[in-house]
């Protein structure tokens, strides 16, 4: 345990980083990436599941352009806009740990990437929200609370800007500026005024009722 801020060695030129549950993932400027931490599912990407106390390089990984990083899992989107996985059940249908390109057409077009608790998000470029993982409180937003292991389309939800994940829940800003958010709601984090679990998306609203909206 650190109290203090320590460099981790032998890193640097790093343009981006993410963490999940007991690892850490970092993007280089060569489009390189580097993990360390847990690794009992496969999360590191480096062919093990050996615990690693300094960073490795994930192995045959390159041109990535964005990661993100969930509990058990390590997600990347390469300039390509192809998506890679590593770690617990990946999205491409098997419960196998791994780690492994998402041969997906679903995903394709794939721009931003973001990580919930359990689950992953993708934002592609026509707009929709595509999403894979746990679902027990509807955080995939596809009118269900079944898990999994390939992506599904959030249910009416188009010309979405920007997304992000959280403890089982997931948001979206629209190109129009409103917020749309959906999953577990048990302290009021979908906005919707109520405490409600939402499994499609509902859009997030002020106290008298009315939509909030982030256009100036």
């Amino acid at each position: 345990m650190r109290v203090m801020p320590v460099q981790v060695s032998g890193l640097g030129g790093v343009t981006a980083i993410a963490a999940g549950k007991d690892h850490t993932v970092a993007l280089k400027s060569d489009g390189t990436v580097r993990s360390w931490g847990g690794n009992a599912y496969e999360q590191l990407g480096d062919g093990t599941t050996a615990r690693r106390l300094t960073q490795v390089p994930i192995s045959g990984l390159t041109d990535v352009a964005a990661i993100t990083a969930d509990s058990l899992r390590t997600a990347v989107l390469k300039s390509d806009s192809k998506v890679w996985a590593s770690g617990y059940q990946l999205g491409d249908g098997s419960s196998a740990h791994g780690s492994r390109l998402l041969d997906d057409s679903r995903l394709n077009g794939t721009e931003t990437l973001a990580a919930g608790s359990f689950h992953f998000v993708t934002l592609k470029v026509d707009g929709t929200v595509w999403s894979w993982g746990g679902n027990n409180y509807g955080q995939l937003g596809d009118g269900s609370t079944a898990s999994s292991r390939t992506p599904l389309k959030a249910q009416n939800l188009i010309d979405v800007s920007a997304i992000a994940g959280g403890n089982r829940y997931t948001v979206a800003l629209k190109e129009d500026g409103t917020v749309w958010a959906w999953g577990s709601n048990s302290n009021g984090q979908l906005g919707d005024g109520t405490i409600t679990n939402r499994v499609v998306p509902t859009q997030v609203k002020f106290s008298d009722g009315s939509a909030l909206s982030l256009q100036r």
